[in-house]
């Protein structure tokens, strides 16, 4: 099973109080990524994606924590020598984290204005046709780009695959030459969000949390 714990900060104020002791609870290698950003909810969404997965190791008992936290090579991050993954994806106010005992790719995006003509290098002739005559163009869009960050960010390799991401039917999408299983979840209003698992997905729970939840 696959778990998806999201924080929504439209319905729940991210305060400089609160951000300030969330803040101080990261590593300093941490805390210094946070200050290098220059936008406000780019810092929050930051502090919030780590405390979700500081939380989570502490309620589940892991030996792992934030200091042990490594990279791939494509800043994909990662635990050495523990028995689950994780992948963290935010998008405006709303940050989310996924976790497995397989490896897992997520990622959440808004619904928004922008020209589809702009990515059509990332889509093959299939995927832009089912894009342009569907009912809703935009959110069509956003579905598939979703499926394809999520296969990506599974891969590690970052964007420079994405040109070679196909979504294959409504279950799988090809990264890589590697065949993948995705499940797309509506899981807040005006959003698409993708989970992609070596395996089918068979049951996502998702968990919303408080302010509460963050301390």
């Amino acid at each position: 099973m696959i778990e998806i714990q999201l924080f929504n900060a439209t319905e729940q104020i991210v305060d400089e109080k609160l951000f300030d002791f969330l803040f101080h609870q990261l590593p300093l290698s941490m805390q210094k990524d946070v200050i290098a950003h220059t936008h406000w909810q780019d810092k929050c969404n930051i502090v919030v994606g780590k405390t979700i997965l500081k939380n989570w190791l502490k309620d589940n008992n892991k030996v792992a924590t934030l200091n042990n936290l490594q990279y791939e090579q494509k800043e994909r991050p990662f635990f050495i020598n523990v028995d689950f993954d994780f992948n963290i994806s935010h998008s405006k106010e709303i940050v989310a984290c996924a976790f497995s005992n397989n490896r897992v790719g997520l990622d959440i995006e808004k619904y928004r204005n922008i020209e589809v003509n702009h990515f059509q290098k990332y889509f093959n002739a299939n995927e832009l046709l089912q894009i342009m005559t569907a009912e809703k163009p935009l959110q069509q869009f956003f579905k598939f780009w979703t499926i394809k960050e999520a296969a990506i960010k599974y891969n590690g390799n970052g964007v420079a695959v994405l040109g070679d991401t196909e979504i294959l039917d409504n279950e799988k999408v090809k990264c890589k030459e590697k065949i993948l299983y995705y499940q797309l979840r509506n899981i807040v209003d005006g959003f698409s969000c993708c989970v992609v698992s070596k395996n089918e997905i068979e049951a996502i729970d998702i968990k919303v949390l408080s302010v509460e939840d963050l301390l």
